[in-house]
């Protein structure tokens, strides 16, 4: 079995990546490219997991409720790469139909959530 790499904040994870930005799908896999080849998976604190999952659905909820966070934490899907947290602020990666494409994450999340 691979060794996992341990984690305290999102920066000391962002830091540890190969890429630039947390996205949504590496939080919930926790499974990364990293810079060195210690290993592919990882943990990091409920505290700093919280904080991203927190972030990440304001992206898409403008007061997210505790179930919004949750169903989003436990959901999986195209949007999960577009959410992104990139060292400074939360971002959603717009495709050409951005007030759809959030509605249309909105349901699917609510359905997977059920």
């Amino acid at each position: 079995m691979e060794q996992k790499l341990t984690f305290n904040s999102l920066r000391e994870l962002l830091d540890a990546l190969f890429y630039s930005v947390i996205d949504a799908e590496t939080m919930s896999t926790k499974r990364g490219c990293f810079k060195l080849p210690d290993g592919l998976y990882f943990e990091i604190s409920e505290d700093a997991e919280d904080e991203f999952w927190k972030g990440a659905a304001s992206i898409i909820w403008a007061n997210p409720t505790e179930a919004n966070i949750l169903n989003l934490r436990r959901s999986s899907g195209w949007w999960m790469r577009r959410i992104i947290w990139n060292g400074s602020r939360y971002e959603y990666i717009a495709g050409q139909d951005y007030p759809n494409e959030i509605r249309a994450i909105k349901s699917l999340v609510r359905k997977q959530g059920l």
